[in-house]
C-alpha cells in the first residue's frame, strides 16, 4: 500500500458520499430519497471550500456559482504536475 493511499482514499469518499447509507438516509430523506434511489450528498475538500461554495451560492445564481469555484482555482491555483485533464481538456 503506498504511504498516501489511505488518506487520498478516504478523501476521495468524502467526496463522493460513499460511505453512505442509502437504508438508513432514505427515512430522513422520505419522498426526496424514494424519488431518487441512490441519491448521494458530495462534499467538500475542506471547511473553507463549503464556505466558499456557500457564500458563492448567495451572491449570484446557482449555474453561476457552480463556475466560480473552477475559475478561482484558475487564477489562484497552482498546476499538479501531470494531473489529468479537466472540462474538455482544459485543465
Amino acid at each position: 500500500c503506498l504511504p498516501g493511499a489511505p488518506p487520498c482514499r478516504a478523501q476521495l469518499s468524502s467526496l463522493s458520499d460513499l460511505d453512505c447509507q442509502p437504508a438508513q438516509d432514505s427515512a430522513v430523506l422520505g419522498s426526496l430519497g424514494e424519488d431518487r434511489p441512490g441519491l448521494r450528498l458530495p462534499g467538500a475538500v475542506d471547511t473553507f471550500e463549503q464556505g466558499v461554495r456557500a457564500i458563492l451560492g448567495q451572491l449570484v445564481s446557482v449555474v453561476r456559482a457552480a463556475r466560480l469555484p473552477a475559475k478561482v482555482a484558475r487564477r489562484d491555483g497552482e498546476a499538479v504536475p501531470d494531473a489529468p485533464a479537466v472540462g474538455g481538456g482544459r485543465g
